[in-house]
């Protein structure tokens, strides 16, 4: 047999596979007792015998700072905020973690967000700083707020974050099914969405609009995140 024929990728491994990965050659008894549940769950777990639940999944999410995408289905990177497959272990490590969720989401996350169901996001994102527990994150499409904010950034969204003049916010326009992300600029009674990008034309607020978020934080590929505020 060839060495390549000896490799087997993350999606071949399984779910079972993919957690002795992630385990190494710690042995299963400080791997149970370091995530705090029985040993014979671990066997099980890695056997592929039993399923394991949300919470299990989350906190190997969060103690080994991998993507949950990666994890349930062996897609994507293993790692968070890495775009290889190196283990995060120099630099700050993430004190809190955010859902990825789509655009439409981000309109109704003040409807939906006490039925949300970490399944239900793209992958959680770390951070090394904390923000609102009703966080979320959106990966930045188009490039109408270049150069700041590149396409494919991915942006940390605070709903409790209060919005002041010329904030970068994620608005939805009432009567539309998805978001927007703009800086809001307000002009006495009258309030505008205004592209970084001066090919882009500035909107006027003039129908109902909801501000779903104000944005904390910028992570855009490759360099340090950004803070915004």
């Amino acid at each position: 047999m060839t060495p390549d024929e000896k490799k087997i990728g993350a999606t071949q491994l399984g779910l079972g596979g993919r957690l002795r990965e992630i385990r190494g050659k710690v042995s299963r008894a400080d791997f149970a007792k370091g995530l705090d549940v029985a040993l014979n769950s671990i066997i099980r777990y890695e056997k592929e015998q039993r399923v394991p639940d949300a919470d299990f999944i989350l906190a190997i999410c969060e103690k080994y700072g991998i993507q949950l995408n990666w994890l349930l289905k062996g897609e994507g990177s293993k790692y968070l905020g890495q775009a290889n497959t190196e283990p995060l272990g120099l630099g700050p490590q993430p004190v809190a973690y955010y859902p990825l969720i789509s655009w439409v989401q981000a309109g109704q996350w003040q409807e939906v967000i006490d039925n949300y169901q970490p399944g239900d996001g793209e992958a959680m994102v770390g951070s090394t700083r904390k923000f609102g527990d009703r966080t979320f994150c959106l990966r930045v499409v188009g490039d109408s707020m270049e150069p700041k904010v590149p396409e494919s950034s991915i942006i940390f969204v605070d709903p409790d974050h209060g919005a002041t003049n010329g904030s970068l916010a994620v608005v939805r326009l009432d009567e539309e099914h998805q978001a927007t992300f703009k800086k809001l600029v307000m002009d006495g009674d009258r309030q505008f969405l205004t592209p970084i990008n001066p090919r882009y034309p500035v909107m006027e607020v003039n129908t109902p609009a909801t501000i779903c978020g104000v944005v904390r934080r910028i992570q855009v590929p490759g360099p340090e995140p950004v803070d915004v505020e």
